[in-house]
């Protein structure tokens, strides 16, 4: 019995680790996900008006070849894409970065051609940067979190024994 109870602690305390570390490797491909999305619609905006709902389309079918499970992102209502909050508060963490991609993903396609281009390398900047600050916290912390949690829990699972 005391084995089993010692084996169940190592595991909850590693499975907690597994999932931060899960948490901050998703946030990561979320922001990959994004900044994909920005290089695909900076490349397929044209100077006449372009359909970002035919945009939007074309990317999720690229993505679901590709397996993507962030295509629920972008939300259809008949004709008209909307950008699902919910998803984004659930993979990521900053709320100022949740507004600022938020804002952007709804506003695209609204606005003139070359201002649309400004916007679009704007954000090509900020999103590179959050990528860069998610994959050192993923490297840094998400390994570290993990082997701690197992190592918190194995030392307990010794003062148990």
């Amino acid at each position: 019995m005391k084995i089993f109870l010692i084996l169940l602690v190592i595991m909850i305390f590693g499975l907690v680790g597994y999932l931060y570390k899960r948490k901050l490797k998703n946030e990561y491909e979320l922001l990959c996900f994004i900044q994909n999305f920005a290089n695909y619609y900076n490349s397929n905006m044209t100077l006449f008006k372009c359909d970002i709902v035919e945009i939007i389309n074309k990317y999720k079918i690229m993505q679901n070849n590709k397996n993507a499970k962030f295509c629920n992102l972008f939300l259809k209502n008949s004709n008209i894409y909307n950008i699902n909050q919910e998803f984004l508060n659930d993979y990521l963490s900053n709320k100022k970065d949740i507004e600022l991609i938020y804002k952007y993903l709804s506003e695209c396609g609204k606005n003139e051609y070359e201002f649309e281009k400004e916007k679009n390398r704007g954000f090509e900047l900020f999103i590179k940067e959050a990528i860069e600050i998610s994959y050192n916290c993923y490297k840094e912390k998400g390994g570290l979190i993990f082997k701690l949690l197992l190592s918190i829990g194995t030392v307990i699972g010794i003062l148990i024994w």
